[in-house]
């Protein structure tokens, strides 16, 4: 394998030169007060260099470049080829050191104006109290599994569910238990309902019903068995439904 040769490491107190990524996600106070704190104790930003491309946009590293900005210390950055940031490209990049989560290249990606995750960001909209990336991933698939956070992840989705993630989330919004709008809760839901083939509103206005039934499990599989022992409460054999990852047989 052919490795990259070292990158040269530049400095400049020039801030104007450097350009912010429409896109990128927005500075985190409590990340920018971390770094500064740091460097006040003890400088070492000139180990840890900003990535900037060709036409000065900052790739890696704008929570670094403010906190220089802002104290007016030298900004220590490394120039990489190409004159256009891409989604994929940032998201790259910061992944590495763990600081990108997949919530923040949805947002990302919605900003960026790609065609799928904006028809996601309708619903969205519509339902501010749960995760945008709970609702992309509720309209590719009715499970949150490994496969579909790959999927989302390398950018291999479409936006098929659209229809189907709006009747759960507002089923689930006419319901009054307090964790309705958790990650657990919204795929516990959506897996019963698909693998049962029920509505949600049949299935959450069962569940409101017996409410007092439910339990406040951590797993969305064992939301999955409750709600499921939930729903078939009282109910005649023949009408249960099952809570197994597979369904009803």
């Amino acid at each position: 394998m052919k490795y990259p040769k070292v990158p040269q490491i530049c400095v400049t107190v020039d801030y104007n030169a450097f350009k912010i990524i429409s896109f990128n996600r927005q500075i985190n106070p409590r990340n920018l007060s971390r770094i500064v704190t740091q460097a006040q104790k003890d400088f070492k930003l000139h180990l840890f260099p900003i990535i900037v491309n060709e036409n000065m946009e900052i790739i890696d590293g704008q929570h670094r470049f403010t906190a220089c900005k802002t104290h007016g210390w030298p900004v220590y950055y490394i120039k990489m080829p190409g004159k256009s940031a891409t989604v994929e490209e940032v998201y790259s990049l910061n992944i590495v050191g763990k600081k990108h989560t997949l919530s923040d290249k949805i947002q990302m990606l919605y900003l960026a104006g790609d065609a799928e995750i904006s028809k996601a960001f309708v619903l969205a909209d519509r339902f501010p109290k749960v995760a945008a990336s709970d609702i992309v991933m509720l309209c590719v698939s009715h499970q949150s599994s490994g496969k579909t956070l790959d999927s989302v992840n390398r950018g291999e989705y479409k936006v098929t569910r659209f229809r189907e993630a709006g009747e759960l989330l507002l089923a689930l919004e006419a319901s009054t238990l307090p964790e309705r709008f958790t990650n657990r809760t919204i795929f516990a839901v959506a897996t019963l309902c698909v693998h049962n083939n029920i509505k949600p509103s049949q299935l959450m206005s069962q569940i409101e019903k017996y409410k007092h039934l439910v339990k406040p499990y951590k797993t969305k599989d064992d939301v999955r068995r409750n709600y499921a022992d939930v729903y078939n409460y009282r109910r005649h054999s023949n009408s249960h439904i099952s809570g197994s990852k597979k369904g009803a047989k």
